[in-house]
């Protein structure tokens, strides 16, 4: 017998105004990334997860990915956060896919990238903070 799962209300309530279109606040990329999101989140609640396809941890929501590395798309059945984060580092473009919707993530700008600090800017960061606490 296949085991029962309960769905909250007001989570099915939030999906299906989703699918509806009902709150129309949102742009049409937000609100397929929402619906994935939700989507998945309904299959976990009525099936379980699943397991990393790179490093074989837990995975709650299952959405096959997509990943292009130098010209080679590798597909994934689903990653982890960890991992996912890392492929979307590395990668030109990583898409999610559920079903006909997809969500595509490409590399940040690189003005957008962080870099280390050095002790001094660290010691002025520090000072800067201590100063805006005691005014």
């Amino acid at each position: 017998m296949i085991d029962q799962r309960q769905v909250p209300f007001w989570f099915l309530q939030d999906y299906l105004a989703l699918v509806a279109n009902v709150d129309e606040s949102f742009d049409a990329e937000e609100r397929i990334r929402l619906l994935i999101f939700h989507h998945a989140e309904l299959n976990y609640k009525l099936f379980g997860g699943s397991r990393c396809s790179l490093c074989n941890s837990a995975v709650r929501h299952i959405i096959s990915v997509a990943v292009e590395k130098n010209g080679r798309e590798t597909r994934h059945q689903c990653l982890c956060t960890r991992c996912l984060v890392g492929e979307r580092a590395l990668s030109q473009r990583v898409i999610l896919r559920l079903g006909r919707a997809a969500v595509e993530y490409k590399p940040r700008p690189e003005a957008s990238i962080t870099k280390r600090w050095d002790e001094s800017q660290v010691e002025i960061e520090i000072k800067s903070k201590a100063a805006r606490q005691h005014s």
